[in-house]
């Protein structure tokens, strides 16, 4: 069977397959599978352009190959192909969906993909997490993030902090895989990896894209696309441009704080103390943010060239601080404990307030072309560059605390002088600067060694370089434990390169109905920044297709992830990294079967185990922990400790993904989704409980309508609670999300989108700006969105 040999599009940029601008790309389908959109009449071998003898020899070409296609896929094995011949589970989302659902950012996205959950941390970021796992981190350092195909985990933690500064109205598409990915992509695509694809030139109309929007919160958007294209279409060039305020959610609501002060001056009145005593003091939210990108693409014949900025001022997200809500006291109390006189410390109030300035810049250069008809080679550069400005980091001062006394067991006031405070490390203002630099650079070759065989091999190097004064364990001396650091070193620069290789060969049988994937990675990493190591990773996948409407596969891989920078070296007052940690590491094996029993209706069931091993999480170590040292004798919030990553737990998580996607009519689509998930953690130590903390039960159902006057959805999700955790747990919380868009005069479209969240903790809190992070509900009890935008699209153009 024939097969592509050549160049694609500038939207068929793909993980580390960006390819050129004016051609197509390579792809191998079975004899009697017909691609999406195909007439059935029209022969599957040849095709006429424009009515005329101009015969094409291959079906392939036809123009529903283009990127947009929900069935054509790239990232799961780094080249064109069908989702249904994929080696991974993979999920595609378009901008014909994001228009549809109104999706305001980038987790609300993802949460709408089978086997993906988010929660809220800090207030307004976003933790996504793939099949598992919830909770263990908060900046997605498990999932390897591209776009375009670049990967954009930054250098300090490797992964990225979400929230609603990403632009939504600048992704063409995004493709999610579902499970390990490092046999091709290295140490991030530890539980997937997500894919994000910006529009191009071509996508953009004559007279441009435009929206202003307004969301709760008082938030403001407003973003402008233009672009130009030639008439020989080698030529296209695309600028964007976004100006973005909040005022920011905040953790608490000021009618919660409020009525917290309220109810502390009408106790503290009824147990005879003076009410004069009593601060109404109002902490605001400071989770205010404002942010601006810039982005560009410059296509010309077989090069590409992206560029992109933002600039993000923001306070610290959820930074009140109440008893009972956010933080106990008994941190402050036992500091007033520990005093000579003894003593306890009651009514008080605690905020921290610390701003960040957070500036991103990156540059993508691509070029990929054609040697003869079964070759195709493909270069990327990428440079990327950020900068963190912090101003008033961790401050705890005693202008930070109001109403605070401390009373002796007689009843007796004692008084707490700024020296005691200072001594301890309460009166620190740190401001500083951090600086990241990261060099991308892939080669890759793609060969069709014959007919029924293809290889794909490529090189990668990368520079990782940070300079920033929370890092000051360069060199250590490890004895007897994990635990123990003798600091002998210290140093703020950090730089070093990582070389890799990977390669993959797929084998098709039977007449193209058999595929049989094998690929593997060698990655170079940096171990505790003194030597470098070995870790290999690879997968191997078996896809059969019975019918024309029925595919299974199987596959196994096996993944790692290095600590991160932050892990291994962080050196704070109330943090402190570990260098003796060591890779995690997982294996996965997965069954997947796609059924099509109607033309309209798609049904999918993937099941999987992962085992993981050498889990990295965070321990609060005090002086009474097991294996504490010297180190722990700083004093945080009145406790002698820090906090400390540890590694000394496995996990074994085992489910399924049922997803149905069905067109009934030309205006009316259904969709539905069933998660079931089992989790566990399992800890070396005797003394810890083992933890299931991952909501067992996901459930999805929506419908669509859309006409040339208006598309409108309504989804709803229904997440069970946790079976069972040692400290915080997910309840049982349902979410409804309608939105609708209608056609204005001059082809205008207004976008009105909301969404509701019920359990019985969010319904009991008396305001719609409450948060509670601690049930991890992604969202508020009720947002809404307002949007005006131009053009308005109806289905057919998206």
């Amino acid at each position: 069977m024939k097969h592509f040999n050549n160049k694609f599009t500038f939207s068929a940029l793909i993980s580390c397959l960006i390819c050129a601008g004016t051609t197509d790309a390579v792809a191998q389908i079975g004899p009697e599978l017909r691609p999406p959109g195909l007439p059935e009449d029209h022969p599957i071998d040849s095709y006429s352009k424009n009515s005329k003898n101009n015969v094409v020899e291959d079906w392939r070409h036809e123009a529903s190959w283009e990127l947009n296609a929900n069935d054509v896929v790239f990232s799961a094995s780094k080249k064109r192909q069908l989702i249904s011949e994929a080696p991974s589970t993979i999920h595609v989302i378009t901008d014909r969906d994001i228009a549809r659902h109104g999706w305001r950012n980038l987790a609300e996205i993802l949460r709408h993909v089978p086997g993906v959950q988010t929660i809220t941390t800090n207030s307004q970021f976003q933790s996504v997490m793939i099949r598992g796992l919830v909770s263990t981190e908060d900046n997605n350092s498990r999932i390897l993030w591209l776009q375009n195909g670049v990967p954009i985990n930054d250098v300090r933690d490797s992964g990225i902090w979400i929230d609603d500064t990403y632009p939504v109205d600048l992704i063409k598409r995004i493709e999610v895989v579902l499970g390990p990915g490092s046999a091709l992509y290295g140490s991030g695509a530890f539980q997937g990896v997500v894919n994000i694809f910006t529009k191009d030139p071509k996508d953009i109309g004559k007279y441009g894209e435009y929206r202003v929007t307004l969301q709760n919160n008082m938030t403001f958007k407003a973003s402008a696309i233009a672009a130009y294209n030639n008439d020989e279409s080698d030529f296209g060039i695309m600028l964007h441009a976004s100006a973005n305020t909040t005022q920011g959610p905040g953790l608490i609501g000021d009618y919660v704080y409020n009525n917290y002060l309220m109810d502390t001056a009408a106790n503290s009145i009824g147990s005879g103390k003076d009410a004069k005593s009593i601060r109404l003091e109002r902490i605001d939210s400071n989770s205010d943010k404002t942010w601006y990108n810039i982005n560009a693409k410059l296509n010309y014949k077989d090069f590409k060239l992206q560029l992109g900025f933002s600039d993000i001022y923001a306070g610290a997200d959820g930074s009140e601080i109440v008893p009972n809500v956010a933080y106990e006291s008994t941190h402050i109390n036992d500091y007033a404990s520990s005093l000579p006189s003894g003593g306890i410390i009651d009514d008080e109030i605690v905020g921290k307030n610390y701003r960040f300035n957070r500036r991103e810049a990156y540059t993508d250069l691509i070029y990929e072309t054609n040697f003869g008809d079964s070759v195709t080679f493909l270069s990327v550069l990428s440079y990327r560059f950020i900068q963190y400005n912090i101003e008033n980091f961790n401050s705890l001062t005693l202008d930070d605390v109001s109403d605070v006394r401390i009373v002796d067991p007689q009843g007796n006031k004692i008084e707490i002088s700024l020296t005691d405070f200072q001594s301890h490390g309460y009166d620190d203002k740190i401001n500083f600067d951090a600086f990241q630099h990261k060099l991308y650079a892939l080669a890759q070759t793609q060969w069709r060694i014959y007919d029924d065989n293809e290889l794909i091999g490529g090189l990668v190097m990368e520079y990782n370089y940070i300079t920033t004064p929370e890092f000051g364990l360069d060199k250590a001396d490890h004895t007897n434990d994990g635990y123990i650091i003798d600091t002998t070193t210290t140093s703020t620069e950090i730089g070093f390169v990582t070389p890799s290789v990977f390669i993959q060969d797929e084998q098709r049988f039977w007449n193209n109905r058999m595929i049989l994937t094998a690929g593997g990675r060698i990655d170079f990493y940096k171990a505790n920044l003194d030597s470098h190591k070995i870790a290999p990773s690879w997968r191997l996948a078996f896809l059969a297709k019975w019918t024309d409407w029925l595919t299974m596969r199987v596959s196994y891989g096996y993944a790692f992830k290095e600590p991160s920078l932050y892990q291994l070296n962080v050196d704070m007052y109330d943090h402190v990294g570990n260098p003796n940690l060591t890779n995690e590491s997982l294996h996965n094996v997965e069954l997947s079967l796609v059924f099509m029993p109607f033309y309209f209706l798609t049904l999918r069931l993937d099941g999987f185990a992962t085992f993981m091993s050498d889990l990295i999480r965070l321990e609060y170590l005090t002086s009474s922990s097991p294996n504490a040292t010297a180190y722990m004798s700083d004093l945080w919030m009145g406790e002698s400790g820090k906090y400390h990553p540890v590694q000394d737990s496995d996990a074994n998580i085992f489910g399924f993904e049922i997803s149905a996607n069905a067109k009934i009519s030309s205006n009316w689509d259904v969709y539905a989704h069933y998660n079931f998930l089992y989790s566990k953690r399992i800890y070396d130590d005797n003394t810890k409980e083992n933890i299931k903390d991952d909501a067992m039960h996901r459930l999805k159902l929506g419908f669509s309508y859309s006409n040339k006057y208006l598309t409108s959805d309504l989804a709803a999700f229904l997440v069970s609670a946790s079976p069972e955790i040692d400290s915080v747990s997910t309840p049982l919380y349902a979410i409804i999300q309608p939105a609708v868009t209608v056609r204005l005069p001059a082809n205008l479209g207004l976008t009105l989108q909301g969404s509701m969240a019920f359990s019985e903790n969010m319904l009991s809190s008396p305001t719609y700006r409450y948060y509670y992070e601690t049930d991890r509900i992604p969202v508020s009890r009720y947002s809404f969105m307002f949007s005006l935008l131009y053009p308005f699209r109806d289905e057919t153009d998206l």
